[in-house]
């Protein structure tokens, strides 16, 4: 609605949000001024609420909503009126309040967040920048930094197919925000998949912090508003493309697994995956062949089980599996795996970045809940060294004892404490998110809740305890899928108890068709299994889809008869 907007202290133009009803707006104010909100609008306008109390410009509002709908949302009934009695509006205000966390307000040219938000990153290489400013308020309502800056999309799979989109802020000069490391460059990634999403994220990103990986992100809560609209909860974090990241560097060259290297300017392909250089920006040829070949020498070692310890840092990499592993991150192998040769001549893991798809989202769907946390995809989604320090035994040797004696603890105090304690701060702001920007997954209990990812981790975390204490007792159980396979644990012995019939990533009926069972097979043909299935040493079960399924036509499987 033009012309009327409201602010909190130093916090301006805060403005309603259109909803599908005719003349009913939202209102999302910070948690900040849950008590101590002002309308800003012309002084030859009059607001009238409820018919009764006339709010002028300046004049203070919260302490005048005096309803509550059925659904337990305070409004008010509002009616805009002129000097002269003409009446521009009459409608109503619905209140939302976000978690007392900082917020961000960015401003700049409506056509251009329009033309950003438009863009398709998988068909333009030339991100669009747009400049405007970027004010940063603390959780009390205290500015905490104000700049010039440029925004521009980053992402792929999130920013394309989200309605919440994740920016890249570019500031005219490097500063801290909000207590973090000193940086020009900052991302805003969004709460876009469900409820869980950047629980999930800032979770890995703790738990490098508390692992003490020296290279690792800092990040913040926030609320995001663009030209006053509020735009959903957001994590603030350095960008790991800064000049400035990682100190840890020293001289050397910061590198990322990346699917889409071939955009980049400076990479090399090693063992059929590509590598980029992230930084320094101005390699030579003569450096990129020098990374090359000191990376060749470092896969050989590893590869052969020979002395790898003169070639990567060890420490790093034991921290980095166990972090992937936990989370289940089917990135792993594809893209934003960072890692880094140091002046020490080491290469070096870290840092941890990007679990959108983790702990049972892959792709554009969730799998089985379930098949995520028995799922072992390490040794086929290796990442950088991951999958060939898994056949390495005094790698795994040393992955159990880190496990056992220090990882395991930290994980599950961190997840009882903070994550728990991050789930109840945010709480409210999530809750907005979803009003604003519905979230894609939904009815799965470990992404529609903090409670739901917290016995999601308890329950993965003790299958990795039983594993690590006798790996011996664990069979490879592989699921086969028109799609791919995903490995998992299972013990000697013991029944499944499950099957990963109803979900796994992209099965869309219309397309794959449905997934009727699962078999072992035999030959041509294959005998049909339930749940109370118990496996014999490592096996391959193969799904079974319906005689109208694309899998079948297209020869993705030759499963032609089921026992």
């Amino acid at each position: 609605m033009d012309g009327i907007s409201f602010y909190h202290s130093d916090i301006k133009g805060i403005r309603l949000c259109e909803t599908s009803l005719e003349n009913v707006y939202n209102l999302f104010v910070p948690g900040c001024a849950d008590h101590e909100l002002y309308v800003s609008c012309p002084d030859s306008m009059k607001l009238v609420l409820d018919d009764a109390d006339i709010l002028e410009n300046g004049g203070e509002i919260t302490s005048r909503i005096k309803n509550i709908s059925d659904e337990g949302i305070p409004y008010v009934a509002l009616r805009a009126v002129t000097d002269d009695g003409r009446e521009i509006f009459n409608g109503y205000i619905n209140f939302f309040y976000t978690s007392k966390l900082p917020s961000v307000y960015i401003t700049l040219p409506e056509e251009d967040i329009e033309s950003i938000n438009a863009e398709n990153p998988e068909g333009e290489k030339d991100k669009l920048y747009a400049s405007g400013t970027i004010e940063v308020f603390d959780e009390e309502g205290k500015r905490d930094t104000a700049s010039r800056m440029e925004l521009s999309r980053r992402g792929n799979t999130s920013f394309l197919h989200m309605d919440a989109k994740p920016y890249n802020i570019n500031l005219k000069d490097s500063v801290s925000i909000l207590g973090m490391k000193r940086s020009r460059k900052y991302a805003l990634k969004a709460n876009s998949y469900d409820m869980n999403h950047l629980l999930r994220n800032e979770a890995a990103l703790d738990l490098a912090r508390l692992t003490g990986m020296e290279a690792a992100v800092d990040s913040r809560y926030a609320d995001v508003f663009i030209n006053g609209t509020y735009n959903g909860l957001y994590l603030l974090c350095g960008r790991i493309k800064g000049e400035e990241f990682p100190e840890a560097l020293s001289g050397g060259y910061l590198l990322e697994l990346d699917y889409r290297y071939k955009t980049e300017e400076k990479y090399f392909e090693s063992h059929g995956q590509g590598i980029v250089v992230q930084y320094p920006l101005d390699v030579s040829d003569a450096q990129l062949d020098y990374i090359r070949s000191k990376y060749e020498e470092a896969y050989d070692a590893v590869n052969s089980d020979g002395e790898y310890e003169d070639f990567i840092d060890v420490e790093s990499f034991l921290k980095m599996y166990m972090i992937q592993d936990l989370f289940c991150n089917v990135d792993v192998d594809y893209a934003s795996f960072f890692f880094y040769l140091g002046d020490d001549g080491l290469f070096h893991a870290g840092p941890v970045w990007d679990f959108d798809l983790a702990t049972g989202i892959m792709q554009t769907l969730p799998f089985h809940e379930e098949l995520a946390k028995r799922s072992h995809i390490i040794p086929d989604r290796g990442g950088i060294f991951l999958g060939l320090l898994e056949k390495s035994p005094r790698f795994k040797k040393r992955l159990a004892e880190y496990y056992l004696k220090e990882f395991m603890p930290l994980m599950y105090e961190y997840a009882a404490g903070t994550m728990m304690e991050n789930g109840e701060r945010t709480a409210q702001s999530l809750q907005t998110s979803d009003i604003v920007h519905r979230f894609y997954f939904r009815e799965l209990h470990s992404l529609d809740s903090v409670e739901g990812l917290y016995e999601w981790m308890r329950d993965r975390g003790e299958l990795l305890r039983k594993y690590y204490e006798a790996p011996d007792e664990y069979d490879s159980v592989t699921f086969s899928f028109a799609w791919g396979d995903i490995r998992t644990l299972s013990r000697h012995g013991e029944p499944l108890g499950y099957l990963p019939d109803n979900y796994h990533p992209d099965n869309e009926e219309d397309f794959w068709g449905e997934v009727t069972g699962f078999a072992v097979k035999s030959g041509d043909s294959a005998v049909s299994i339930d749940d109370s299935y118990i496996p014999e040493g490592d096996t391959v079960l193969h799904a079974v889809y319906s005689e109208d399924s694309h899998a079948l036509e297209e020869g993705y499987v030759n499963i032609t008869s089921v026992e």
